[in-house]
């Protein structure tokens, strides 16, 4: 089943209600025009997300916490270049990081990214049905009721 329409004439809580609701598995994706994100859904749950030209990446944003130093990040992106890895498993990998950390840290940069996709109030969206993220993605198990009443706040 694709769904597909206007941010303006159905909100972005509403589809992602909608789609919970019915426990639905596939790709949600959004723009605003300027913007572009994609939440998948597994049975109704939130299981990850993602958005293109993010502002915030992930090891900036635990430098910024004082988790480690700019140089140790710094070191990471070297070897990412090398290896094609992604930086949180290089960040654990090296022990900088535990996966606990990358795990909670990870789960949050994915609440944040939703949060700004649900502040969009015009634009389009198209729900793909049974196209989930690629495999080695970091995928949580989100309840949807649980992440609206979060963003209301």
């Amino acid at each position: 089943m694709a769904i597909k329409g206007s941010l303006v004439e159905a909100s972005l809580p509403e589809v992602i209600k909608l789609l919970a609701y019915s426990l639905k598995s596939g790709c949600l994706s959004v723009t605003d025009g300027r913007n572009f994100g994609n939440i998948f859904l597994k049975n109704g749950q939130i299981i990850y997300a993602t958005m293109l030209n993010r502002v915030v990446r992930l090891g900036d944003t635990m430098v910024s916490k004082k988790l480690f130093e700019q140089r140790l990040l710094d070191q990471a992106l070297r070897v990412q270049k090398e290896k094609k890895k992604r930086i949180g498993e290089i960040l654990v990998d090296t022990g900088i990081i535990s996966r606990g950390v990358l795990e909670q840290e990870l789960r949050q940069q994915i609440e944040e990214t939703i949060f700004t996709m649900l502040a969009w109030e015009s634009g389009y969206f198209n729900f793909e049905e049974n196209l989930l993220p690629a495999y080695g993605e970091y995928m949580i198990g989100l309840s949807v009721h649980e992440l609206l009443l979060a963003s209301s706040r």
